[in-house]
């Protein structure tokens, strides 16, 4: 888990994916990547 710039998400996948894929070729199909935003969270409860 990563707290990135979303602008910046294709470049960093891709990025990721080469390093990751060169450490344990093994993992190529077997893994993925997803974007999210955070929640404000829980907030106040009336």
């Amino acid at each position: 888990m990563a707290l990135i710039d979303p602008e910046k998400a294709g470049a960093i996948q891709e990025s990721v994916e080469r390093k990751y894929l060169d450490a344990y070729p093994e993992m190529k199909g077997k893994y993925s990547f997803h974007m999210c935003e955070s929640a404000d969270g829980l907030g106040e409860r009336v």
